[in-house]
């Protein structure tokens, strides 16, 4: 599941970190598809 992100966030920090994270929680959930084929 991936987390939910809140929005109202305006801190510049928090987008750039969220990005990355959800690229690797991204790149996980795509690796292991790639492991089932």
């Amino acid at each position: 599941m991936l987390p939910s992100i809140s929005i109202n966030n305006t801190s510049a920090t928090y987008p750039e970190s969220i990005n990355e994270n959800n690229n690797d929680e991204v790149n996980g959930l795509v690796q292991e598809l790639k492991n089932h084929f």
